[in-house]
């Protein structure tokens, strides 16, 4: 009997996969419980359209996260610690980064910053950010001093 998965089932099937199943098991368990349905010509055209929905979806959502990734590396965050002759005090902290991309209209979490601890020195850094999908990109923050 074949049949359309509705939802995971450990070591039978996964949701939205088309399976041969034995007719026992799909009338007594699968069927009852609404785990299956049976693939007719109807629900497996319909199976069809999900994929491609499905697949269109992550097309764009990969694009945008390739889009992404090229505008990090053409942005310099510009940030002001104040310093002393030997010292800067205070640091550069991810929220701190995260919000100044917020401000450029860029959403990115905490996750995607590769950055260990805060950043207590001037000059320019390089922060490696890991996006969706394997992509990954570098932001470069320009680290000014201030008396």
């Amino acid at each position: 009997m074949k049949l359309i998965f509705l939802k995971d089932i450990p070591g039978v099937g996964k949701k939205g996969e088309v399976k041969e199943c034995k007719e026992g098991y799909a009338k007594n368990f699968l069927l009852p419980k609404r785990l299956a349905k049976l693939a007719t010509d109807g629900a497996l055209s319909l199976v069809a359209q999900q994929h491609k929905a499905l697949e269109t979806r992550k097309e764009k959502e990969h694009a945008s996260q390739v889009a992404l990734a090229h505008t990090l590396k053409n942005i310099e965050l510009i940030f002001t610690l104040k310093t002393s002759k030997e010292n800067a005090f205070g640091s550069i902290t991810k929220n701190d980064i995260l919000l100044k991309l917020r401000e450029e209209g860029i959403e990115l979490t905490k996750e995607m910053l590769e950055l260990d601890r805060p950043i207590k020195k001037t000059g320019i850094v390089e922060i490696p950010v890991s996006l969706k999908d394997k992509i990954s990109s570098t932001l470069t923050i320009h680290i000014q001093g201030s008396s």
